[in-house]
Order: C-alpha cells, then sequence, then structure tokens
C-alpha cells in the first residue's frame, strides 16, 4: 500500500518553464488574503532540495521552491576570500608593525611625567620601554646589514644601556615616538631590498646566545617576540597608571 504522505513529500525536477514544485501532496482550496500571506510565509520556509537546484551552490532564485529559475541568476557563495599577494618578507614585517602599533597604542594621552613613572615593582617606564624597543630593532637590523661589529659588549655598551631603558630628563614621549617610526620605516627599507632572508652573519659572544649565528629571518623573529613581550609590560604598566587597558 502506498504511503500518501510519503509521495506529498517529494519534489519534482524544473518543469518547461524551470520551475520546481512539489508532487503529490493533497490540494485543498483556499482563498483570501490570510492564506495567501501564508503560502508566502511558507515558501520562503522551504527550500528546493531537488539535486538539480542543488547544483547551483545555492542561489537566491533557486532557494524558493516553485520559483521562476530561467531568469538570470546571481550566485551567493557561502564563503568569500580575497586574495592578498603576501610574502615571508611581509608577513614578518606585518606581525611586527602590529605589535608595534599595540605598544603606540598604549602610550597614547600619556604626558612625559607619566611616561616616566616606575609603578610597578620594575623599575620600568614606559617611556623607558619605547627607547629600549627602539634601540633594540635599530642594532639588529645593522646586524643584518654588517653583522656583529655594531654589537661588540663592552663596559661603555653596558653603561649605555640601562640609560635606554630609562627616559632621561630632557627626553619626550614625542621625541622618543618619532625616533621609533624612524627606526621602523628603516627597518621595512632594509628588508625589502634583502636578496633573501636566509642572508646570515656570526652572532657576537656573549652568554646568552647559543648559536652561532642568524639569518635576518631569524633576526625578524627575534624583533617579533621582542616587541610584543615588552608590549605586554607596557600594557601593565598603564594600567597601574591610570586604568587604561590596551585590550579587554
Amino acid at each position: 500500500m502506498t504511503d500518501v504522505r510519503r509521495i506529498g513529500r517529494q519534489v519534482a525536477g524544473p518543469d518547461a518553464r524551470g520551475r520546481c514544485s512539489v508532487v503529490g501532496a493533497p490540494q485543498r482550496a483556499r482563498s483570501g488574503t490570510a492564506h495567501r500571506a501564508r503560502r508566502r510565509r511558507s515558501s520562503r520556509r522551504r527550500p528546493c532540495r531537488h539535486p538539480s537546484c542543488a547544483e547551483r551552490s545555492f542561489t537566491e532564485e533557486s532557494s524558493n521552491c516553485g520559483r521562476d529559475l530561467t531568469g538570470a541568476l546571481r550566485t551567493v557563495p557561502l564563503i568569500t576570500t580575497t586574495e592578498i599577494p603576501t610574502t615571508e618578507k611581509t608577513d614578518l614585517l606585518g606581525a611586527l608593525a602590529k605589535h608595534r602599533y599595540l605598544f603606540r597604542y598604549t602610550v597614547q594621552g600619556l604626558t612625559d611625567e607619566q611616561a616616566r613613572l616606575t609603578p610597578t615593582a620594575s623599575e620600568l617606564s614606559l617611556g623607558g620601554l619605547i627607547k629600549h624597543v627602539t634601540d633594540c630593532e635599530r642594532a639588529w637590523v645593522e646586524f643584518i646589514q654588517a653583522g656583529a661589529v655594531s654589537m661588540e659588549f663592552t663596559e661603555d655598551s653596558f653603561a649605555e644601556r640601562e640609560n635606554g631603558f630609562r627616559m632621561l630628563p630632557g627626553e619626550t614621549l614625542e621625541g622618543l615616538l618619532a625616533e621609533y617610526s624612524r627606526i621602523a620605516a628603516r627597518t621595512e627599507e632594509v628588508v625589502a631590498a634583502l636578496p633573501s632572508l636566509d642572508l646570515a652573519h656570526d652572532l657576537p659572544e656573549a652568554p646568552w646566545f647559543t648559536e652561532k649565528a642568524w639569518s635576518a629571518r631569524r633576526v625578524l623573529t627575534h624583533l617579533v617576540a621582542e616587541t610584543a613581550q615588552h608590549a605586554g609590560h607596557a600594557d601593565i604598566l598603564r594600567e597601574t597608571i591610570d586604568g587604561q587597558k590596551s585590550m579587554g
């Protein structure tokens, strides 16, 4: 015995006019505005499931059973992708630029006096951190260009390194940020001109270096990590000073 309810749910393919329809469903004469509104709502809730319609990648016209499919069809993509040309250089420089931005965002609106504050148990200040990441990036870009010649450690260089974490009298936050921008532009210029990120130089002798040499690629990954780490320190300092958070 044939199950009438099962037949009522079967879907016929497009007819000569390109329309899909449900076959076998019992039909009852109905009229009136309420019925027409109900039919419109029903048609919106019942997408056509016929294979020929499914192959259309879900188009607006085929989404409603019984609608005319012979006109121009505009496909609605389920996933939209945008192709952006990218290279290893642009990826590394982009990551570094992102963390520089977060650093600069953290110190926006501060006075020079606030930038000099050391509000936590450490001796770090926001102005001092800006100086440090600037000096760090400058030194490593010089290493990419000329090797370890400019990174030799002496008693004088250690003293200068201590001052590199301090915002000294006469220094301004605006001036420190301007120098940071200048060094950032120089980094991008030097890296863009490199024939390969495989270019490597021997590291200077120091107890904290375990490798013999670093490539330009390794230097850039170090700069990303260094900047991100100190951006986190800066976020803590800023929240301690006036409650502002870079994120969250």
